[in-house]
């Protein structure tokens, strides 16, 4: 059935059709996907992956990453998994950062949280101590950095414990400023949005679902 006459129906019924093309805005015209949302007496919109996403800095982007610097010297990587693993993060991280700080912010926030040193347990000696799914003393010498091979069991758990500690405490560093950071984007988004210098698709979606309920008589806290 061709598309005008399913939005047509949906429409009858009063069902309002929205539309999203993925792509540049006029090719998404070109291509009917406009004719689709007016037949559906609704709007259309599209998600370009050619545009860049602009990130919002935050006064709390460069304490955060000096903050996840150290949060990776309390890794302790455990055989030749736990070797790779740790470039690997290092790596993401990097990765991250040359995008921008905030994305490495918003990794950083994960980093921090339970789910990360749930996964990080399968390489990294501190998060498995921790969450109990190893024993310092089962933990084979050879397969330890070499700097902790020559300590001695008791030096190591100690050594460990350290480092859970020391990590914990950065975690909860990281947790309250991405908290706080989350609170600044959103204000400067909203800032944003107000003054109509910004127009993300979440926002634009938002506000064509307020306009089109409006009409059919539902209200929007804010």
């Amino acid at each position: 059935m061709p598309f005008r006459e399913s939005v047509a129906m949906a429409a009858a019924k009063g069902i309002i059709v929205n539309t999203i093309f993925c792509g540049p805005y006029q090719e998404g015209i070109n291509t009917q996907w406009l004719a689709g949302a007016q037949s559906g007496h609704g709007d259309y919109f599209n998600i370009d992956h050619g545009v860049r996403v602009v990130s919002i800095a935050a006064p709390q982007d460069d304490e955060i990453l000096r903050l996840n610097n150290e949060l990776n010297q309390t890794y302790i990587a455990y055989g030749e998994k736990g070797k790779v693993a740790k470039v690997a993060q290092e790596q993401q991280d990097s990765n991250q950062v040359s995008y921008s700080k905030a994305n490495l912010s918003d990794r950083a926030a994960f980093k921090a949280s339970k789910q990360y040193s749930n996964t990080a347990s399968s390489w990294d000696v501190v998060s498995a101590v921790a969450s109990g799914s190893v024993k310092a003393e089962e933990l084979k010498k050879e397969d330890l950095p070499k700097e902790m091979q020559s300590m001695s069991p008791k030096e190591r758990e100690k050594y460990i414990n350290a480092n859970i500690q020391k990590r914990k405490d950065i975690q909860d560093r990281i947790t309250k400023l991405s908290n706080e950071r989350r609170q600044y984007v959103a204000l400067k988004e909203k800032e944003a949005a107000k003054a109509g210098t910004t127009q993300t698709l979440d926002t634009a979606i938002i506000k064509s679902i307020h306009s089109q309920a409006a009409p059919k008589g539902y209200e929007f806290k804010q």
